[in-house]
């Protein structure tokens, strides 16, 4: 079994098991996703998942100011 950083909601379909990893570090291209939400003037919320065992304190912290870099 392989893995995917970042996953890809693909797990099933591919028995690759994903693996949880920050905003901008892993398969998923964020940056183009955002872009294309902007080009069709996408104004609702957009959420983000991540899990892992202990304190994602700081985790969240990096990948919010990665998500507002990418937002403004």
């Amino acid at each position: 079994m392989g893995y995917a950083p970042n996953g890809c909601g693909c797990e099933a379909a591919s028995g690759v098991r994903e693996v949880n990893v920050l905003l901008g570090k892993g398969i998923s291209r964020i940056p183009e996703v955002l872009q294309e939400l902007h080009r069709q003037h996408f104004g609702r919320l957009v959420a983000a998942e991540y899990e892992k065992e202990g304190s994602v304190e700081d985790d969240m912290r990096q990948e919010v100011e990665f998500a507002w870099k990418l937002a403004l």
